[in-house]
């Protein structure tokens, strides 16, 4: 077996580096020029055969090396949308980054200016597989804030094509560091998800559509629209359970009533379920009675949102098609979260890390144990409330 170290692995990466810029300064010598890029190439060879046979560290986590790495550049990231509307520029700052939107014709061009590690920078351009992810990343973290801007011109401008996008949507992304630009191999798309897939056809339930059109609505940073598809999902499973006449009030008809008769069991998820779903049903009366408008930092409560109705229907809906088929949804759901940039923000890495301490991961050794964890973990936390009070 080879044995790499992280040193030899440095010296590697640091030659080819060289060698890359080598390239750029060839001048109009081909033969210099070819016999640079077969170094390169053969550098680029043995750089990912290093990275392969390296032996795993004793601990690690991901994007670690560039949250470490102590050498930052300036960078630019662009993404350009294909905009039907018409918008003022934007000009804002957030996350340490000065993002700026321009229209060009029907392009909507988003330029991110922030600093980003010299080691992250130096792998993307010597395309070192999975790291353009993490630049993915940055760009998805900013989506939402955009997105509210393009709601506001729809909003109070009157535009009725101001539409807001999904980061899958973004065209042209590219990173430039000193001059030189990269473009990203992005965007990518998803083949059919197998267990959804082969569930599909045999649901036709309206709630299920709902509970769909809710996800959709969150991968464009709708917010408002989620939490009104997750209510409308609710109240139209509700008609299909048939959970209209409450046994203690039977004149009353509440959301609220029918949770607490149906849905909080006296068991942990039943109760969690409940107190979550009369929050959401709260904020969407707000939505839709007074003007509340999510905040752009709501994604973490319309994901548990999302995560809440699922549990719901998954539980309550005795159909066993039914509940497997959204059970693969919300599978889908997260997966695809993560290769859009979820799990490969370096900002929220770091403050997760940094916040960390000494926390303990709970032991699972039960059924028991896994319902604890994961409902304790879905109710709403005071955090997840502050984002929906402003």
């Amino acid at each position: 077996m080879l044995k790499v170290t992280e040193s030899a692995l440095a010296v590697v990466r640091n030659r080819t580096i060289t060698i890359y810029a080598s390239c750029a300064t060839a001048g109009d010598d081909p033969a210099l020029l070819g016999s640079r890029k077969k170094i390169f190439a053969t550098l680029l060879n043995r750089l990912a055969v290093l990275h392969i046979n390296r032996p795993p560290p004793d601990s690690f986590y991901i994007g670690e090396p560039y949250i470490e790495d102590k050498h930052k550049v300036a960078c630019i990231i662009s993404a350009n949308f294909v905009f039907p509307a018409y918008i003022e520029p934007i000009d804002f700052w957030l996350y340490g980054a000065h993002v700026m939107a321009v229209q060009h014709g029907h392009i909507l061009h988003v330029q991110i200016h922030r600093r980003i590690s010299q080691q992250l920078w130096d792998d993307v351009r010597l395309q070192i597989p999975f790291k353009e992810k993490f630049l993915i990343g940055y760009l998805a973290s900013y989506m939402p804030a955009i997105n509210r801007r393009l709601i506001d011109n729809r909003h109070y401008e009157g535009h009725l094509l101001s539409r807001t996008f999904a980061v899958f949507e973004a065209l042209r992304v590219s990173v430039g560091v000193q001059g030189r630009r990269l473009t990203l191999s992005w965007p990518i798309s998803f083949l059919p998800f197998p267990p959804s897939a082969a569930l599909a056809n045999n649901v036709r339930d309206l709630y299920v559509y709902d509970f769909v059109d809710s996800i959709n609505a969150y991968f464009t940073s709708d917010f408002d629209d989620c939490i009104r598809r997750l209510v409308t999902s609710a109240e139209n499973f509700f008609e299909v359970r048939s959970w209209k006449t409450c046994k203690l009030q039977k004149t009353s008809n509440s959301f609220r009533r029918i949770l607490t008769e149906y849905v909080n069991d006296g068991s942990l998820a039943g109760e969690v379920v409940s107190e979550n779903m009369e929050v959401i049903y709260t904020v969407r009366n707000k939505i839709v009675h007074a003007g509340f408008r999510m905040s752009t930092i709501s994604g973490q409560f319309c994901d548990k949102a999302i995560a809440t109705l699922k549990y719901m229907i998954a539980r309550y809906c005795q159909d066993p098609v039914i509940s497997r088929y959204v059970n693969t949804l919300y599978m889908q759901f997260k997966m695809q979260c993560s290769e859009l940039g979820g799990i490969y923000n370096l900002d929220v890495i770091e403050k997760r890390r940094q916040g960390d301490g000494d926390s303990k991961t709970p032991v699972i050794d039960s059924a028991a144990a896994f319902d604890s964890v994961t409902f304790q973990a879905l109710r709403f936390t005071e955090l997840d409330k502050f984002s929906i009070s402003r």
